[in-house]
């Protein structure tokens, strides 16, 4: 299923474009890397660019800092029937389980509007961070 929202284009205005150089990923990870680019670059997902306004895509470091203080965890799944979606996973956190709440509901109706659907077998609610989001990723299932 594709999403009816539109593509747009952003005005950069008269800004320099900034082109920010591909970090290399760790030498034991280099295989899967490329056997993911490969793989993503034959579906359609990614292309080649030569764009003066050129960034490598997130790391894992920088994404578990932005977890940092979290506690509650919410791991959303989409369906796609084809490759047409780089990122379906969808990572819902905070520090308070009203904020939890809220965010959550703020994201299931972006889906719904996107046209979009999950998987609820891989779709994990309400998982609370045992080390308070300091640190370790360890989390448990509220509805054991």
């Amino acid at each position: 299923m594709r999403t009816t929202i539109t593509q747009h284009h952003i005005e950069p205005g008269a800004a320099a474009p900034i082109r920010q150089r591909a970090r290399r990923p760790p030498l034991a990870k280099w295989e899967e890397a490329e056997a993911k680019i490969r793989e993503m670059a034959a579906a359609g997902i990614i292309q080649s660019s030569d764009s003066p306004w050129g960034s490598p895509a997130v790391l894992i470091d920088d994404a578990l800092n932005s977890v940092s203080g979290s506690t509650w965890f919410n791991s959303l799944d989409l369906r796609s029937g084809r490759a047409d979606l780089l990122a379906d996973d969808i990572l819902v956190h905070t520090s308070t389980y009203a904020v939890v709440l809220t965010n959550l509901r703020t994201v299931f109706q972006l889906i719904a509007k996107a046209n979009l659907c999950l998987n609820p077998g891989k779709c994990s609610l309400f998982r609370l961070s045992e080390s308070g989001g300091g640190g370790k990723m360890a989390v448990t299932n509220i509805n054991r």
